[in-house]
């Protein structure tokens, strides 16, 4: 079936492009999602009288797409990341990670769907990544994950929460409290309780041998 591409589709075309595709691809996809009209005779001549400004905007988006593309080739970013053994990371940086720093590294804006990572990265190193800007217009570029390390950057044994930790450091502590000096007081009340009792106990012998 012929269409005729209402915007830019990857793979397929640009906007005005006239192409063949699979009817149920056309009829289940392109026309449905505003992608494609079909190509009768009234959209071809529509889409015609429309082909100059069609043609100054591809040229406008592709010219855009290359200066981009030239700040971004060879470029490299580096992003930090909490490594554990052998160099894995903890978590994994995905494209919105890039994004973001090549945004706040290069100062260039770059749509997350244009940057091609089959899947995320998982270890320190530099990687290669692509960006597509454009059809026939990609650049690669290079990004740095450098591994942190220090003191809290081991990961907690599986089945270990904060809370449990939290509560084992605070046993520890009220086992390393020394004892209270309230103690001191009772041992010397007791203390002046047993030499009253030997007083009073020596008092009652003297009176019975004077009674005698």
């Amino acid at each position: 079936m012929r269409v005729i591409l209402t915007q830019d589709v990857e793979g397929l075309g640009t906007i005005g492009n006239v192409v063949d595709v699979a009817q149920g691809y056309a009829n289940n996809y392109l026309i449905p999602r505003k992608l494609a009209v079909a190509a009768t005779p009234g959209n071809l001549k529509h889409w015609e009288e429309k082909k100059t400004w069609i043609l100054k905007r591809e040229a406008a988006t592709r010219a855009e797409a290359e200066e981009i593309a030239k700040q971004l080739e060879g470029a490299k970013v580096i992003i930090n990341a909490r490594v554990g053994e052998e160099g894995r990371l903890y978590g994994s940086v995905g494209v919105k990670d890039i994004a973001e720093e090549i945004e706040r590294d290069l100062r260039v804006e770059v749509d997350r769907k244009k940057i091609k990572l089959p899947e995320p990265i998982k270890s320190a190193g530099d990687h290669e990544v692509t960006i597509h800007l454009y059809q026939n217009v990609e650049a690669k570029l290079t990004v740095s994950v450098v591994g942190e390390e220090g003191p809290g950057s081991e990961a907690p044994q599986a089945g270990t929460s904060s809370a449990s930790v939290a509560e084992k450091d605070a046993g520890a502590a009220e086992s390393e409290t020394p004892p209270s000096e309230t103690s001191e007081p009772e041992t010397a009340a007791s203390a002046v309780a047993a030499t009253e009792e030997t007083a009073s106990e020596a008092t009652e012998e003297t009176t019975e041998e004077t009674a005698e």
